[in-house]
């Protein structure tokens, strides 16, 4: 499966009610996206279903696989954004911009 993964995201399509196979997320097909975050702790993989096969109308499918793509990215790059917005902390102690940045990794380290 891995050889589908680009920039930590893949697309799945179903072959039977419980196989599974690789694709681009151009595919008419897909309706599962799949990601891998590199955390420092280690690789983390997950995937998430939408509904583009006809349960729902096809806007609200697409709308929801646009979406969940969207996310996919997000997790994928959080250890980027939670770096970035640490070396921004350090460069600025002070302001809205600090506690923005605070606030932010607060969230992303499961505080409130």
């Amino acid at each position: 499966m891995g050889e589908f993964y680009e920039n930590g995201i893949q697309g799945m399509a179903y072959e039977t009610s419980d196989a599974r196979v690789a694709c681009d997320l151009d595919d008419p097909q897909v309706r599962t996206v799949g990601f891998r975050v590199d955390m420092p702790e280690g690789m983390v993989e997950g995937d998430m279903n939408v509904d583009r096969l006809g349960c729902w109308p096809p806007e609200e499918g697409q709308k929801e696989f646009d979406l969940a793509v969207k996310a996919a990215k997000l997790f994928v790059a959080a250890p980027e954004l939670l770096a970035a917005l640490e070396e921004i902390l350090e460069g600025n102690r002070n302001g809205w911009i600090a506690r923005v940045a605070r606030e932010a990794i607060a969230k992303a380290k499961g505080g409130e």
